[in-house]
């Protein structure tokens, strides 16, 4: 039972674990030196982090006292709180400050990671903090001076009882947690409630502004509300990311399909097994095992299954990538393109050991006639030559493994992207049963269903990385595998209930 590794040859520098090195890395001595140093971590870093950390638990009333006398006694207090090594960092990453990682002991590398891992960019999803109090973060960092006034103004105009702060501190996440404390708002991650907050900034002109789409919440507060009196008889119903769903699956409860009426779902497999350089690029063996897992899988969730693509030139498969845009395609709600290759970082390799980006892929698979469907890739294949290693002290193992490695914006929408491993790391294959990225997203499709998408991709990302396995090439350590996923998801699409094919 052992990992066989044909994509490096010597032992990685860093283990770069990006799931579990928080609690072992953090100096309480450090973080203080670096709450004291103004230059590092000064009062609006601080302020920011205090509100990012703000929850549906935390005590409003106590904490408006404290960030409007002494900010960073509150910030201590922090350490106090649930997992507050990984939020802290999702917190630093959010507002930027990348110095303060550093000196916390992190790479490069590992700051590359934590912004995939934590989807930064995204407003309305977080692995730790609430998702809501994220977004509006988003909103206080998009708003100039003049515009935070004006919004303070509108919002006091309708309060029962006006927030006068000290003006030389505009502090708009100060006054959010005053609205909170009114219940103004509400940051209830099962029912969110901004309306009146959306409807201040549509009166005074910003809500268009905003860069991202922030008027998401009153349509999910809407649907929430309406999921109680609507049952509609289809299971592939699409919900925002933040959103609840009634996991019955005749009965999945919304009103609003972004998609269109039709619901019909494509399933495409690209399986490259032989390639010309025979030496550089080993035969797949297990590829064909992951091929099968996949068509018995998306056709039980009521996938339409193309004819598998097998041992494609990079020249046939830009053809191919380039028929998307026509009219064939468009008539799905939902196509899956699932890539199985060897690749390097950024790149899949195709059977004339020629390579194709991965942006490229995306570019020419979000394209102008696919711009209203759900566009999700997954890629099964190495991003690189460092291996994902642990301590060999794991009770879990797997069988012989070998690896895979060495527009207009609007188009871009409704995109997911999930990859076998991070950039820079090979992804494992076992070479009877297949992948282990490939073999775990069948098995929660199996067993999860119906599921959002984004929850379904955590669920595989929580089993692949829970996943260990020797490794031959290096008899004191053990394996592990972290896959990584981007997406411009705002409205998330609902998976059948997996249900065997006969």
């Amino acid at each position: 039972m052992s990992l066989v590794i044909d994509a490096i040859s010597t032992i990685p520098e860093s283990l770069n674990n990006v799931v579990r090195f928080s609690r072992e890395r953090f100096n309480p001595n450090v973080l203080q030196e670096i709450v004291q140093d103004a230059d590092s971590l000064d009062e609006m870093d601080i302020m920011s982090i205090i509100f990012l950390f703000t929850d549906q638990e935390t005590e409003i009333h106590q904490l408006i006292e404290f960030v409007q006398n002494d900010p960073a006694t509150y910030f201590n207090t922090l350490r106090h709180r649930v997992n507050w090594e990984e939020k802290l960092l999702e917190s630093l990453i959010i507002i930027g400050n990348i110095k303060v990682i550093k000196r916390l002991g992190f790479d490069n590398n590992e700051i590359e990671a934590m912004k995939v891992r934590f989807v930064y960019n995204v407003h309305n999803v977080s692995e730790n903090l609430n998702k809501v109090i994220k977004s509006l973060y988003f909103v206080c960092s998009n708003l100039e001076t003049k515009e935070v006034s004006k919004l303070i103004t509108k919002v006091n105009e309708r309060l029962c009882s006006p927030v006068q702060l000290d003006s030389n501190k505009l502090w708009l996440e100060v006054y959010i947690l005053h609205w909170l404390q009114q219940n103004y708002i509400s940051i209830n991650e099962d029912n969110p409630n901004l309306n009146n907050l959306i409807e201040d900034l549509k009166n005074i002109g910003c809500l268009i502004d905003l860069p991202f789409n922030f008027e998401d919440w009153k349509t999910t507060h809407r649907n929430l509300q309406d999921s109680s009196k609507t049952l509609i008889n289809d299971n592939s119903m699409p919900f925002t990311s933040n959103n609840t769903y009634n996991q019955n699956d005749n009965n999945p409860g919304t009103t609003r399909i972004p998609w269109g009426k039709k619901q019909k779902r494509l399933c495409i497999i690209i399986n490259q097994k032989n390639f010309k350089n025979k030496v550089m690029y080993k035969f797949r063996r297990g590829s064909d095992a992951d091929e099968k897992n996949l068509i018995e899988t998306l056709r039980g969730c009521n996938f339409e299954i193309d004819e598998p693509k097998r041992d494609l030139t990079k020249s046939q498969m830009i053809d191919f990538l380039d028929s998307f845009n026509t009219e064939r395609y468009n008539q799905y709600a939902c196509i899956f393109m699932c890539i199985l290759s060897h690749g390097s970082e950024g790149e899949v390799v195709f059977s004339d050991d020629k390579k194709i980006s991965i942006d490229t892929i995306r570019d020419k698979f979000c394209c102008e006639k696919l711009k209203n469907v759900f566009k999700f890739i997954i890629l099964q294949s190495c991003q690189g030559k460092q291996i994902g290693l642990v301590e060999r002290n794991s009770e879990q193992s797997t069988g012989r493994l070998v690896t895979d490695g060495l527009t207009s914006p609007v188009f871009y929408k409704h995109f997911g992207l999930f990859q076998a491993t991070l950039n820079g790391f090979v992804a494992f294959r076992n070479e009877d049963e297949g992948s282990w990225f490939i073999q775990d997203i069948c098995t929660e499709l199996r067993i999860s269903t119906p599921t959002i998408v984004t929850e379904w991709v955590k669920k595989v990302k929580k089993r692949v990385g829970d996943r260990r396995a020797t490794c031959t090439n290096f008899k004191e350590i053990e394996a592990v595998q972290i896959p990584c996923s981007s997406d411009t998801i705002s409205d998330d699409y609902m998976i059948p209930k997996y249900q065997e094919f006969r």
